[in-house]
């Protein structure tokens, strides 16, 4: 995701890359190869946040509170796409969000946001289905159910324990859910096939996010579904 939202930001018009942060070895430091030259970033965060307006965070849940802290420290907008957040993280993140707009979600796709607002709309409307949930995602994947799925299930009333999920290939990622009333049912389904929507949907997020006032924010209030 890191290296989807670099190269991306670099072929904009409108967005300039102004730091890049990762991880090499046991230090913050190392080289991104884009295209012919070679990106380097290192693990100075304070200084990457000086003079920037939005930081973008699809690291790791165990980073994500120093992350909070050091963008509420800088005065930057937070748009977080870390999965898998503790307690710790949740609050690390809204304590920010007192002084920077925070926008946390588990997943950026637009279709994604989407499909969440239509399950709200077909829970509501059909309290008497029994509803199914299953996910699909690559071999490499550590989290099961993902952390989309466990956001689905929570608005549709799945429980964790009943989400089905397969770990196969190289899928970006596939969720279904079904409205079962017996003699009909209503099936909603979104599948990704590129892992760059994830990024086009976190830019299309951090360019809203700028500007804004300190709060914490959602993928729904970008699309206007809020």
């Amino acid at each position: 995701m890191g290296r989807a939202i670099v190269l991306r930001i670099m072929d904009s018009d409108d967005l300039q890359l102004h730091a890049a942060i990762g991880r090499a070895g046991g230090d913050l430091v190392g080289e991104l190869v884009v295209g012919a030259g070679t990106l380097r970033y290192s693990g100075d965060l304070a200084g990457a946040l000086a003079g920037c307006d939005v930081l973008i965070d699809f690291s790791l849940a165990s980073a994500t509170a120093a992350i909070a802290d050091a963008a509420a420290d800088a005065g930057v907008a937070l748009l977080s796409g870390v999965t898998g957040l503790d307690a710790a993280a949740e609050a690390a993140l809204d304590a920010a969000a007192v002084r920077v707009p925070v926008l946390h979600t588990n997943n950026t796709s637009l279709g994604v946001t989407l499909m969440m607002h239509l399950l709200e709309v077909s829970r509501a409307a059909l309290p008497g289905a029994r509803v199914r949930l299953h996910e699909v995602h690559h071999a490499a994947k550590l989290d099961a159910p993902s952390g989309t799925a466990m956001m689905m299930g929570l608005v549709t009333g799945v429980p964790v324990a009943e989400i089905t999920h397969q770990r196969t290939g190289d899928v970006p990622g596939e969720h279904e859910v079904v409205f079962d009333l017996g003699a009909e049912r209503l099936e909603l389904n979104h599948r990704v096939s590129d892992r760059g929507v994830f990024a086009d949907g976190a830019l299309i997020a951090a360019r809203w996010l700028a500007g804004k006032p300190a709060g914490r924010y959602s993928m729904a209030e970008v699309l206007g579904l809020e």
